[in-house]
């Protein structure tokens, strides 16, 4: 049988501080995904209109839902949405931004600003990532 080892001091404050840097976005995860998710589970069962008390109905509200033609409509528009977007390739598969941005006035300028025998200051970085249009030959 193997024997325990005996966790330093610094691993356990590391855990330690490990845990109390995802401990926030766990709460909040927790708080606005998780909870919403099983409470609309919970309230699936439940005759309710928001004002009047719930009534327990059981599985009578999914026996409901699948019986009408508005249920399959969305089902169906909702899969082709999916394919349509999982189809879909990410901006940053096309090659057009890529060309835009080396093509943009600030990417030139800054290029030829900062490169190793550059003299131009690097304050006037500032006014071409705010958008100004500032020309390259202006160094």
């Amino acid at each position: 049988m193997a024997k325990p080892t005996a966790i330093s001091p610094l691993a356990r404050r590391r855990r330690r501080a490990a845990f109390f840097f995802i401990l926030p976005a766990a709460l909040v995860f927790g708080v606005y995904v998780i909870y919403p998710i099983f409470s609309s589970i919970l309230l699936s069962f439940y005759n309710w209109d928001g004002v009047t008390d719930k009534m327990f109905v059981g599985l009578a509200n999914y026996q409901e839902l699948f019986q009408t033609d508005t249920f399959y409509t969305a089902l169906g528009n909702n899969i082709i949405w999916l394919v349509l977007f999982m189809l879909a390739p990410p901006p940053s598969v096309w090659r057009w931004p890529s060309i835009l941005i080396k093509k943009s006035a600030a990417y030139v300028w800054s290029n030829h600003c900062f490169s190793r025998h550059s003299s131009c200051p690097a304050s006037w970085w500032a006014w071409c990532s705010a958008g100004f249009s500032i020309r390259a030959s202006a160094c």
